[in-house]
């Protein structure tokens, strides 16, 4: 029973502190990966919007507060901002989300008047590093 709402980092904390279980990951039907995030960047790494593709890619490969995994997707976002004029919002990390507001959002699930919500589609590992499995963990709200 996970006593309260939470942010995804407090439950991470949680399982630790608690249990000695280390959460290795968790997804949802609409958010496949909560844990651990995905990376998420903003504006202030995009190249100069007045730059050409080939420069703006050199620069994002030679950035070293972008993932080499996230090349393209900040090109991608670089692009999008090149065509519309708008720079992209940061993207509120899922370690920063309310248990329940992640349950609603990305879970679909229906929280109003409901005194327990089912939390699953996590998977958590003993100091090991082995997979444990464990009875339905539900969030007291």
């Amino acid at each position: 029973m996970i006593p309260n709402d939470m942010t995804v980092q407090e439950l991470a904390d949680f399982f630790k502190s608690e249990h000695n279980l280390t959460l290795s990951a968790w997804g949802l039907p609409k958010e496949p990966q909560v844990y651990p995030p995905k990376a998420s960047y903003d504006a202030s790494v995009l190249p100069a919007l007045d730059a050409s593709q080939g420069v703006a890619f050199k620069e994002i490969r030679a950035n070293p507060a972008i993932a080499n995994k996230d090349n393209m997707m900040v090109l991608s976002m670089w692009q999008k901002a090149k065509k519309t004029g708008e720079m992209p919002q940061p993207v509120k990390s899922t370690l920063d989300m309310k248990l329940t507001e992640l349950l609603a959002e990305k879970g679909g699930m229906d929280i109003a008047g409901r005194k327990l919500l089912l939390v699953d589609g996590m998977q958590l590992t003993n100091a090991d590093g082995l997979d444990v499995e464990y009875p339905s963990v539900y969030l007291k709200v």
